[in-house]
C-alpha cells in the first residue's frame, strides 16, 4: 500500500474517534522544507499533539512509483461502515 493511500485509510479509521474523549482533530500533515507528501498523520488531544509519521520501503523488486499503484486485491472490502458504532463500544 502506497503512502498517500495508507494514510487516505488511516485519516478515515482515526477520525471515527475525532470528537470523541480526548481526540479533538485528525489531519494530515507535510513536512516543512520536504518533497515527501503527505508525510503523516497529525492527531491533536485535549493534551497535545501526537504526530504519527508514515514511512514506506519496497521489495526487493523494487515497486515502479512512476505507474499507478497495483492493488492485489482489488474488490477486497475493507470494513469501515460501521466504525463508529464499533468505536463506541470500546
Amino acid at each position: 500500500m502506497r503512502t498517500a493511500r495508507f494514510i487516505s485509510f488511516a485519516l478515515d479509521v482515526l477520525s471515527v474517534a475525532e470528537g470523541q474523549g480526548e481526540i479533538v482533530k485528525v489531519e494530515p500533515y507535510e513536512k516543512p522544507g520536504t518533497n515527501a507528501k503527505p508525510c503523516g498523520i497529525k492527531v491533536t488531544t485535549t493534551g497535545g499533539v501526537l504526530y504519527l509519521k508514515v514511512v514506506r520501503t519496497t521489495s526487493p523488486g523494487g515497486d515502479k512509483f512512476d505507474e499507478p499503484e497495483q492493488l492485489p486485491y482489488p474488490d477486497y472490502p475493507v470494513p469501515t461502515e460501521n466504525l463508529r458504532e464499533q468505536a463506541s463500544t470500546l
